[in-house]
């Protein structure tokens, strides 16, 4: 009986697992939309630019991470697209990550799927695909389609990425796992993506537009 009752206990254990695992990595990474949590990302741009940032950004909180979203113009009164500008915080990555160890990869990038994840801006121009318990603290590498074109690269020992023309750019971890998807849906979008680190925070800036911009944007960041 006693033996009977182990070998339940046990085929519970292996059915319940996977669905504690799961509620776990949700409530560790979950993002909530926030309108107000932004606002203090507003810092990452140069004072001379900050009059022409929308006020109206937005963010996604998750435990271990912010993603915020904001609207750049050279001029607001414009009647242009202007800059779609993404800030995203991941919070006390490894003290051994560093900057310089991050790789920009060109491979032929196929469909990626998450067991289980969630969907950041879904519908919209730019989807984020993020798996549930991500994680960069055995590294990272950003890998772009062999199909795509990268114009030019960001590489000193404050920041790391590449600018150029992408559908779609997939970050993955020092086990060359896929953890979060950027899905393009305006092919006719240039795309800067660069990493730099603060104290043990990791962050990434991501700008499009659908007009032509030099790589050069990204002097409108503070990444000093």
């Amino acid at each position: 009986m006693k033996k009977k009752t182990f070998y339940i206990v046990i085929l519970l254990l292996l059915i319940l697992f996977p669905i504690i695992k799961l509620f776990y990595e949700n409530s560790q990474h979950g993002f909530k939309t926030d309108w107000e949590k932004h606002k203090e990302y507003r810092k990452f741009f140069k004072d001379s630019v900050l009059v022409d940032i929308d006020t109206l950004g937005y963010s996604y909180i998750g435990k271990n991470s912010v993603f915020n979203n904001f609207h750049y113009k050279s001029n607001l009164s414009k009647h242009d697209f202007g800059f779609n500008v993404c800030i995203w915080d991941f919070y006390k990555v490894n003290d051994n990550f560093k900057i310089d160890d991050i790789e920009v990869k060109k491979r032929m990038v196929e469909d990626v799927v998450f067991e289980s994840g969630q969907i950041l801006d879904k519908g919209s121009d730019l989807e984020v695909d993020v798996r549930d318990g991500f994680s960069f603290n055995s590294g990272l590498s950003i890998i772009i389609d062999e199909s795509d074109s990268i114009i030019s690269y960001y590489d000193n020992e404050k920041y790391k990425g590449c600018y150029g023309k992408f559908n779609r750019i997939v970050l993955r971890d020092g086990r060359n796992e896929n953890q979060i998807v950027f899905y393009n849906y305006l092919n006719s979008k240039l795309t800067s993506i660069i990493f730099t680190k603060k104290g043990s925070n990791l962050i990434m800036f991501l700008i499009q537009s659908e007009k032509y911009f030099e790589s050069e944007i990204i002097n409108i960041l503070k990444l000093d």
